[in-house]
């Protein structure tokens, strides 16, 4: 969770500077939009009358990027693992329930009730919206989607995702793990020392091969997987220098 809302915040940092003129921000401003027309926050308001949410950009603070960092966690642990960033990005056409019909970011703005004040009588769309075109089924995702979603006051996933865009990568999993070891004489002198560096993966695969690569933590069928999880394989290895520590 803390690496999720460390990797928001400080995204979209640069992009909060530049797109307002306070000198010290209190809250974060999320836009997929490179500029803002409007320098004032766009609001979530009930009524479709109301200005306010329809120029700007929309802005959390810090509890409320808290809530969204922990309900992405959660759609990751639902929806996971992700075969690719497509898969993490998009909806599951195939899917059931909110996986149809939204990726995990948006379930979780929706989760979390980032976009509610949205949601009152008159503006969520239903069945009839739709008519005979295929879809129908969206007015029930996310506790029912608005029919103002995509205006600035409205969050949506790319909101969110625009500005860690250059940033988002398939996860490789390679760590570089370095060693020490030394030797002492009687007196207690270091007399040698040696330096080491070596390179693991983890791979898809579990340590035990009885359970698949995509198989859900929750439905390990061998206990050495829910516990040691996936493999890890050893890539390299070298002595280093001394120069090079």
């Amino acid at each position: 969770r803390q690496p999720i809302r460390a990797t928001l915040a400080l995204a979209i940092s640069s992009r909060a500077l530049r797109a307002c003129a306070c000198r010290w921000l209190k809250s974060k401003p999320f836009t997929a939009r490179r500029r803002s027309s409007q320098a004032d926050w766009a609001k979530p308001l009930a009524q479709p009358t109301e200005v306010e949410q329809w120029s700007g950009y929309r802005e959390l603070d810090d509890d409320a990027l808290d809530e969204l960092a922990g309900e992405i966690v959660e759609e990751v642990r639902k929806r996971g693992p992700f075969l690719s960033l497509g898969d993490f990005l998009n909806r599951r056409p195939g899917g059931s329930g909110d996986e149809q019909w939204m990726g995990a970011v948006q379930a979780a703005i929706e989760g979390v009730g980032l976009n509610e004040a949205l949601k009152g009588p008159g503006r969520v769309a239903g069945a009839g919206d739709f008519g005979n075109l295929p879809g129908a089924g969206l007015g029930d995702a996310g506790g029912g989607m608005a029919r103002s979603a995509g205006i600035p006051g409205y969050l949506m996933q790319a909101d969110v995702l625009a500005p860690v865009a250059n940033q988002l990568s398939p996860r490789g999993d390679t760590f570089r793990v370095r060693g020490y070891g030394s030797a002492k004489d009687a007196g207690g002198k270091i007399i040698a020392e040696e330096w080491c560096e070596a390179i693991f993966q983890r791979l898809p695969e579990y340590v035990d091969p009885q359970d698949e690569a995509d198989v859900a933590r929750a439905d390990l069928k061998g206990a050495v997987n829910r516990l040691f999880g996936r493999r890890f394989e050893m890539v390299s290895f070298r002595w280093l220098p001394r120069g090079e520590v």
